[in-house]
């Protein structure tokens, strides 16, 4: 049986928030053995990744660590994500040069259309991406939980359009 409700909320993001529960949290976690910071050797990808795969280790693992999101431990689950984003690349690229629609719909023996099994797999690897992505704050919804902890590249501020009389008069009418 898997675990029940939402993943604890950690004590960083509770004090971020001005959450009261954040000093009991950090008291009961403080116990708990916390992962180090990985070291640049310990951020080697490893041997066992497919050449694509390491190409995105390399430009992910650094900068999570910087942040703060992975730890030592959470260096093989980085790895398998990374793993899967190739191999999910390689699949689209294959798809997208059999055709739009060549690759996506098979024909069965007795006639009935369905989904190929390239689009099948497709869809399960984009699922397991996703759950991965969550978990590093991948993500947009994720990263919004931990916007008050690390300073990520924000978006610079739209410059506001100014009004001009032709179009207020477009909008309300001439008057």
């Amino acid at each position: 049986m898997g675990a029940r409700g939402p993943n604890r909320t950690p004590p960083a993001v509770l004090r971020a928030r001005g959450s009261p529960r954040a000093k009991s949290r950090s008291i009961e976690e403080a116990a708990t053995p916390r992962p180090g910071h990985p070291t640049p050797a310990q951020l080697r990808p490893p041997n066992w990744l497919l050449p694509e795969a390491v190409k995105y280790y390399k430009e992910l693992a650094p900068e999570l660590a910087r942040l703060g999101v992975v730890g030592q431990v959470d260096l093989p689950g980085l790895a398998v994500y990374c793993q899967t984003l190739a191999e999910y690349a390689a699949l689209k690229r294959k798809l997208k040069h059999a055709g739009a629609v060549a690759g996506q719909i098979e024909t069965t023996v007795d006639g009935r259309r369905q989904r190929s099994p390239e689009m099948i797999q497709a869809a399960k690897l984009a699922d397991t991406l996703r759950t991965w992505a969550r978990e590093y704050g991948l993500t947009p919804g994720s990263r919004a939980s931990l916007a008050g902890l690390f300073s990520l590249n924000k978006p610079a501020a739209l410059e506001p359009i100014p009004d001009s009389e032709d179009d207020k008069e477009r909008f309300f009418g001439a008057g």
